[in-house]
């Protein structure tokens, strides 16, 4: 590599030249002079040998011996790096992981570059291994560079610390490191606070880094890729794309204050007071923060306190991902509770928490994802409103995509590759994935399963019910959908259904496909097919039959009739006077709070 020449002028006339020994596997390297440069890193034979150049006489300085190679890298092995009171300059590039079979994080490093000003120590220019990772640990007293319990570098008289990281994924913390005139030795000017130093910096490179200021004044730069980047305390400098357009995040959640982030201005307050560039995306504190993105398409991550957060222009989303409870989230009234109360504006998507959530969008254009719980969707708006619809997901958990408050109709089917959706007309077409339940809306519908135990409500109208993927599809690699589809008339009805499972007619509705009915609060009649039903009425006196298969038959609050069918079946009364009759099969009645006739239940009840 190149080496770069100080900016610093008038030096002294009279400094002694550098030296470097070798000797039982520690180098020694004195800089006396003032301009003198010392650059190690590691070659392409895994061997690591130093140059040393005196500026003075623009002459390098032979360095015998070399760590790796033949050479055991191991706990006794040393360079020691010391300078008098001229400006040095020392670079490090040990590029690559610091775990690999050498061990080069177990080398241990003394570095005092003494009493002059404006020295640089510089981890520089790891683009030569672009896989690899860096982790580099600013503490009190030292550099730890791979994040264990023990600091590799130790240091001193340092103004300046700069970090040029390569391609690899690299973490950069100053966190540990302090903010009074040399306490943290390894990156402190006497006459600035500062944590990477008054000219330098730390330059993230490719790779998907992690930088994290300390207590002063910072200058992060993340450049390539998708970077995380902390200020910390003191008022920093924080750039997250360098020339490129990445997914960088400014990251807030460390601080103790609430923060005030607008990436439109380029200003955040509250922890220091910060200059913002090249962020697309916003993480927030613990406390009642103020998050404003600009006119790209921002990510705001909002922390546990009560949020004000306003997506600005163009497609922005709010993130709950990291919640440590359920949120509910309702677009059209721009609130989200659950994780503090947070009010929403110009939000156009959520991504869910991996609790029970309550997604609800507006009337434009909304992505809705659930995270692994189970979750109850609803994109908002209706056919009026036109545009390309809504983007819902469920992600994990038993899911539930409600279109109860639409104006139908709609034509549903809950496909599993965001390929299919709802539409009226062709307008508002809506893309649902990896979705298990469906409620309706109250008009003439067309529902699809997938291959899940889909639970749907019809919720009034005359529908076209299709379960078992019978319309929509299989998933693929769906598991079998245990306890088959159901059928829940439990809302939007005045009155009580007919449910005939076998014939295909259900209650006004066209239904195949389906194994099992939820009834209303009135007088319903329910009848089985060949499969295995599970039909259940409500509080009605309803008349419940099974088919032919295993069923499960129960009634609740009304004088309720149950007959089984030909096969082994479990019957149940309610809290009214019912009556069951088990029919063929071995069958087990259960009676329930009322004054119940059993019949034909030969394994008792």
């Amino acid at each position: 590599m190149a080496f770069q020449a100080l900016a610093i002028i008038g030096a002294p006339a009279a400094f002694a030249a550098p030296t470097c020994v070798w000797s039982g596997g520690v180098w020694n390297i004195s800089l006396d002079g003032d301009l003198d440069e010392a650059w190690i890193e590691r070659d392409t034979a895994d061997t690591m040998t130093p140059e040393v150049w005196d500026d003075s006489a623009a002459a390098a300085v032979a360095c015998t011996g070399q760590i790796g190679g033949s050479s055991t890298v191991s706990a006794t092995t040393a360079v020691n790096i010391t300078a008098g009171d001229g400006a040095q300059w020392v670079g490090i590039d040990l590029s690559d992981d610091l775990s690999n079979t050498r061990s080069w994080g177990t080398i241990n490093w003394t570095i005092n570059l003494g009493s002059g000003t404006e020295d640089v120590l510089d981890f520089a220019d790891n683009s030569d291994a672009a896989s690899g990772d860096l982790d580099i640990a600013l503490g009190a007293n030292g550099i730890d560079l791979n994040n264990d319990a023990d600091l590799d570098v130790t240091v001193s008289g340092t103004e300046v610390f700069e970090a040029f990281l390569g391609g690899g994924d690299d973490t950069v913390s100053g966190a540990g490191s302090t903010a009074t005139g040399g306490a943290f030795t390894g990156d402190l000017d006497e006459e600035a606070t500062v944590a990477f130093g008054t000219e330098g910096g730390v330059f993230g490179g490719d790779g998907d880094d992690t930088l994290v200021g300390g207590s002063g004044q910072d200058d992060l730069f993340g450049e390539g890729d998708d970077d995380v980047i902390g200020g910390g305390l003191g008022d920093d400098i924080l750039d997250g794309d360098g020339e490129d357009v990445d997914g960088d995040t400014v990251d807030y959640s460390g601080s103790a204050s609430a923060v005030t982030v607008n990436l439109l201005s380029g200003l955040a307050s509250g922890q220091g007071v910060d200059s913002l560039a090249g962020f697309e995306n916003v993480i927030g504190s613990p406390q009642g923060d103020t998050l404003t993105g600009d006119a790209g398409d921002n990510v705001i991550t909002p922390g546990a306190g009560d949020d004000k957060v306003d997506g600005g222009a163009a497609a922005d989303t709010v993130d709950y991902s990291d919640s440590a409870a359920a949120v509910t989230v309702d677009l059209d009234a721009g609130t989200a509770t659950g994780n503090g109360n947070d009010t929403l504006t110009s939000i156009e998507s959520v991504w869910g928490s991996d609790f029970a959530d309550t997604l609800t969008g507006d009337a434009d254009d909304n992505g809705l994802f659930g995270g692994s719980g189970n979750d109850l969707i609803a994109g908002g708006g209706n056919a009026d409103d036109g545009g390309d619809g809504d983007d819902l997901e469920g992600e994990g958990g038993i899911d539930t995509v409600d279109y109860g408050a639409y104006d139908g109709p709609v034509t549903l089917a809950l496909n599993c590759g965001g390929v299919a959706g709802t539409g009226d007309a062709g307008e508002d077409v809506d893309v649902i994935d990896t979705m298990e339940n469906a409620i309706l809306t109250a008009d003439d519908d067309a529902f699809f399963g997938n291959g899940f135990a889909n639970t749907v409500w019809p919720n009034g109208g005359q529908n076209s019910l299709e379960g078992d993927g019978a319309g929509g599809g299989i998933c693929v690699g769906t598991p079998a959908a245990a306890g088959g589809d159901v059928l829940d008339y439990s809302v939007g009805y005045e009155t009580g259904v007919s449910v005939n499972m076998a014939g295909g007619a259900t209650a006004g509705d066209s239904a195949v496909g389906f194994e099992n009915a939820k009834g209303t609060e009135f007088a319903d009649s329910f009848t089985g097919n060949e499969a295995s039903n599970t039909l259940k009425g409500a509080k009605g006196q309803d008349n419940i039959r099974g088919g032919s298969g295993d069923d499960t038959l129960g009634g609740a609050g009304g004088n309720d009739v149950i007959r089984g069918g030909s096969g082994d079946d479990d019957l149940k009364g309610g809290a009214g006077n019912d009556y069951l009759n088990g029919g063929g099969g071995d069958d087990f009645c259960k009676s329930g709070k009322g004054k119940d006739k059993v019949v034909k239940c030969e394994a008792g009840h």
